[in-house]
């Protein structure tokens, strides 16, 4: 995204959005394509409730990155190399987050995963 026309700011929220949703990926694990991104923003927008304004700028940061193949086939756009050593740190971290955060619930509940919270 260094070589985009966004501005800083612009750019720095979409790296956000990326890392948010590469995280969600990993958390649901699914692959990046467009139809994990489409399940993304549907349970973004059901889980935070954002304004118009910030679920705009979550699809535009997502489209940035995704597109349509033909055919209707999902397929990954290529990332900038820039990138990729901190996308796969990044997800290091929340997969030990993850194994964590499983591991406290079983030593509490005795039960693994996370108790459904209604």
């Amino acid at each position: 995204m260094a070589d985009s026309s966004l501005g800083p700011k612009e750019r720095e929220g979409f790296k956000i959005t990326i890392r948010w949703y590469l995280s969600w990926c990993a958390r649901n694990s699914v692959g990046c394509s467009v139809g994990s991104a489409r399940d993304f923003i549907e349970w973004a927008e059901e889980e935070k409730q954002p304004t118009a304004w910030m679920l705009k700028q979550w699809n535009a940061s997502i489209l940035k990155v995704m597109r349509c193949g033909k055919g209707g086939k999902d397929r990954v756009a290529p990332l900038s190399e820039k990138l990729v050593a901190d996308i796969e740190t990044h997800l290091v971290k929340v997969r030990a987050l993850f194994e964590e955060d499983l591991h406290t619930c079983h030593a509490k509940t005795g039960h693994w995963g996370a108790p459904s919270v209604r």
